[in-house]
C-alpha cells in the first residue's frame, strides 16, 4: 500500500479489525501485535537477573497472600534479608512467625502503603538500615468484582491504586538505583479478561505495559522489569470460590498453582530474564486452546506502511 499517516492506519485497523488481535503497536515502520509462545527449556540463562546469596529483597502486598511464601523461599534458598510491606500493623505474634520462617535469613515486616507519597522516603530509610535492595516483588493488589456500570470512581481507584500507582512509585524510586529485577505480579485477567473484573484487568494490563515500556526503553538501566500473568495460586489471598475453580478446570483446564511450582516459575523467569510470562497450571492442551482463541497465531492483518512524519 502507499504510505499512510498514523491516523489513517488507526482508521484502517478500526474498519478492518484482524481476528484475535487484542492490541497493536506501531514502532517506526513496523506493525506489532501481541503473541504468546511456549517457554522452551533451552533458553539462555541470565545470571545477572537471578537471586543473590544473602541479598536484600522487597515484597509488597503484606503477609496474608503470597508474601510469606516468597519470603520463606528467599530465606531458605539464598539466606536473604526480606522486607515485607503491608497496610496492617504488625505485632509480637507476626514477629515470632517471621523469625521462625526466616531460618538463616531475615524477614522484616513494615507497615506501609505503596500508594502513599511517603513511600520513597521510607524505602531510603530501609535501605540505609538493611542494605541496598537487590530485587522487588510487587504482589500488592485488590479485586472488587462487579459490573463496571455499578462502580463509582472511588471503587475504580481502590482497585487501580495498589497495582498501578504502586508500580509507578517503585519504578520511579529504583530507576536510578542498581537493582537486579522488579517483578510485577499481574494476572491472567489482563490476558483473557473476565466478566465483572474490567477494572482489575485494566490495572494488571497497565502493569504489563509499564514493564514492557521500561524494559524496551531501558529506563531502569540494567534492571529486569518483568510482569508475570498468574493463574490462581492455591496459597493466594484472591483464590476464587470453589464453584468458580470447578468451572475454570472444566472449561479451560486451569487449576490453582501449587506453591512450589509457582516459586519455581519465578526462579525460571528471573534466570532467563523474561520481560513477560503467562503462568498457569493444569491441562496444557485446553489452556493452549484458550490462548489460541484469544490470540490466534494466524491473526496478522495486511502490512501497512506509515508515512514519515
Amino acid at each position: 500500500q502507499p504510505d499512510i499517516t498514523m491516523a489513517e492506519a488507526i482508521l484502517v485497523e478500526m474498519q478492518y479489525p484482524a481476528a484475535g488481535v487484542q492490541s497493536i503497536r506501531y514502532t517506526g515502520q513496523a506493525r506489532e501485535i501481541v503473541q504468546f509462545a511456549p517457554l522452551t527449556q533451552d533458553l539462555p540463562a541470565n545470571p545477572a537477573c537471578g537471586l543473590r546469596h544473602q541479598g536484600t529483597y522487597l515484597i509488597t502486598g503484606g503477609v496474608s497472600g503470597l508474601g510469606l511464601h516468597i519470603a520463606h523461599w528467599l530465606a531458605q534458598s539464598v539466606e536473604a534479608t526480606t522486607i515485607i510491606l503491608g497496610r496492617r500493623s504488625g505485632g509480637d505474634k507476626l514477629e515470632a512467625q517471621l523469625q521462625q520462617l526466616a531460618g538463616k535469613g531475615r524477614i522484616i515486616y513494615k507497615q506501609a502503603d505503596v500508594t502513599q507519597a511517603q513511600l520513597p522516603q521510607q524505602l531510603a530509610q530501609w535501605e540505609q538500615a538493611y542494605g541496598a535492595i537487590h530485587g522487588v516483588f510487587h504482589t500488592a493488589g485488590i479485586s472488587a468484582d462487579g459490573l463496571l456500570a455499578t462502580k463509582s470512581q472511588d471503587d475504580l481507584q481502590t482497585v487501580m491504586a495498589p497495582k498501578v500507582y504502586g508500580a509507578e512509585q517503585l519504578l520511579r524510586y529504583f530507576a536510578q538505583r542498581p537493582l537486579d529485577f522488579m517483578a510485577f505480579f499481574s494476572s491472567t485477567t489482563s490476558v483473557f479478561g473476565n466478566r465483572g473484573q474490567s477494572d482489575y484487568a485494566w490495572a494488571n494490563a497497565t502493569m504489563d505495559a509499564l514493564a514492557q515500556y521500561y524494559q524496551q526503553h531501558q529506563l531502569a538501566a540494567d534492571t529486569l522489569i518483568t510482569s508475570l500473568n498468574w493463574g490462581p495460586w492455591e496459597s493466594g489471598s484472591m483464590l476464587p470460590a470453589p464453584q468458580m475453580l470447578a468451572f475454570m478446570e472444566q472449561q479451560f483446564g486451569i487449576v490453582p498453582i501449587i506453591t512450589e511450582a509457582g516459586l519455581q516459575a519465578i526462579a525460571t523467569v528471573l534466570q532467563h530474564g523474561l520481560s513477560q510470562c503467562l503462568v498457569m497450571q493444569g491441562d496444557a492442551t485446553r489452556q493452549e486452546a484458550l490462548l489460541r482463541h484469544h490470540y490466534p497465531q494466524e491473526a496478522v492483518a495486511q502490512e501497512l506502511v506509515l508515512a514519515e512524519a
